[in-house]
């Protein structure tokens, strides 16, 4: 009996360490004055958008970016004062722990909460607490995500209606959020509509229900597109795609091991034929630019790139991003690492191992960077490992799918990037892969 007091106090200890270590970490942040870290992130792109909603700036009143995360900062400017940013780092924290919260209840609901390696799979998880610091919104997207896949788990688990119509409104957040999970209607609806038709309900209320999934999808491209009917007369979803295609995936996969740092070259050559291209076109909309950007940047790909070179770059792109420790970044945001460009080239991912395996033991940061990279690596094997029960046969074989389906609907659009922070909304569905491989690992050595 008192061993199990003792146990159930100890998971109750580790759970509450997980609750409070988002705000733990905005209070370091706050202590050492890197609120912001000193302007290096481009948050400015979003506080403007809430002071232009303000009434107190009137320099960004475009609709370029999507409007949940500046409401958010409208709000709290609102209460709290314009600029306000530490109000707006713990208010970020209050959602982070929140987001803990719900993803230990995930964890409930599919029996994982009670294991030692899963709870410190969450503890160790940098890069969830780092986001949640971060003026950007990976964050919130991040907090909608947990919410969306909690709400699932319950509607899977319990047919809990209730969920389900949660599920779709979190669902239509997320696309007002970041744009990111566009793909979601191919990769992920499919399934969930797979779970509405299993539901012992009759076809009426089932096309109800995938009406209002499908609804909840496109609801918020319409929210979004008057949004731009409002600002030029004109419908649109986003105008980053083509700046982002144009100026950071052409020029990332350009290189050898894609991104890193962007191929000058390549970046410069795509400028001043988009320069070019718009010079004898006045008042050109913001939409049309966009065009513009997306048609010199497809014709780039189809006449001047090497399929193969494609290829091989878009592979190491995407294992950088799955691969790299979020360490290197916290280094750099609190200025214990220079940058990498002012202190350390890596060409070549040997160059990166061979710099660590030599430094490993000179430099403490280095010993951290080499032990959160092995640990990377560990919950990355039980991830794949999560991954392939989507390929076996059982009652939660739907459910895994989905987790999966989601988590390649938010990896596939960072081809070429090669950063951490394009997996940081992804590390809520690895958490949950990972509970799943471990479990599977553990099973199949108790069956041996």
């Amino acid at each position: 009996m008192n061993h199990h007091l003792k146990s159930t106090n100890y998971f109750f200890f580790l759970r509450i360490l997980i609750y409070i270590n988002p705000l733990l970490f905005a209070g370091v942040v706050y202590f050492f004055d890197f609120v912001d870290f000193n302007g290096v992130f481009e948050s400015g792109k979003y506080t403007r958008v809430a002071k232009s909603w303000l009434g107190e700036s009137h320099s960004y009143n475009i609709p370029e970016r999507l409007p949940v995360y500046p409401l958010f900062i409208f709000f709290v400017f609102k209460i709290f004062g314009t600029d306000n940013l530490n109000a707006l780092l713990f208010f970020q924290a209050i959602l982070g722990s929140a987001t803990l919260y719900y993803l230990l209840k995930i964890l409930d609901e599919l029996g994982f909460s009670k294991s030692i390696f899963v709870l410190i799979s969450v503890i160790f998880n940098l890069s969830l607490y780092f986001r949640f610091s971060l003026f950007l919104p990976n964050f919130i997207f991040i907090f909608f995500i947990t919410l969306f896949v909690y709400c699932l788990t319950k509607f899977y688990l319990k047919n809990s209606l209730k969920h389900f119509y949660f599920f779709c409104f979190f669902y239509f957040l997320l696309m007002l959020t970041r744009p990111i999970f566009s793909l979601s209607l191919i990769l992920v609806v499919p399934f969930i509509i797979k779970m509405i038709i299993d539901l012992d309900k009759n076809k009426r209320y089932k096309t109800f229900l995938i009406s209002l999934l499908l609804f909840s999808y496109f609801s918020s491209f319409l929210v979004q597109s008057l949004r731009y009917y409002n600002y030029n007369k004109s419908f649109a979803y986003t105008t980053q795609s083509g700046h982002h295609l144009l100026f950071f995936v052409i020029p990332c996969l350009a290189k050898k091991y894609a991104c890193g740092t962007v191929d000058n070259n390549v970046s410069d050559e795509l400028m001043k034929r988009y320069k070019n291209e718009i010079l004898d076109i006045p008042d050109i909309s913001i939409n049309e630019k966009n065009k513009i950007k997306l048609k010199i940047g497809i014709n780039y790909i189809i006449h001047e790139m090497d399929y193969s070179k494609i290829f091989f770059s878009s592979i190491f792109s995407y294992l950088k991003t799955l691969f790299h420790t979020s360490i290197i970044e916290i280094y750099e945001s609190f200025e214990i690492k220079k940058k990498q460009t002012e202190s350390q080239e890596f060409i070549s991912p040997t160059d990166r191992i061979n710099y660590l395996l030599n430094n490993f033991y000179k430099d403490i940061t280095v010993f951290i960077w080499l032990v959160s990279l092995f640990g990377v690596f560990i919950m990355r094997f039980f991830q794949f490992c999560g991954i392939l029960m989507s390929l076996k046969k059982g009652p939660m074989q739907l459910y895994i799918i989905t987790i999966t389906m989601s988590f390649f609907s938010l990896i596939l659009p960072t081809v070429g990037i090669g950063n951490p922070r394009y997996r940081s909304e992804s590390e809520i569905l690895l958490v949950i892969l990972g509970a799943f491989g471990f479990f599977v690992i553990k099973n199949i050595k108790k069956s041996t």
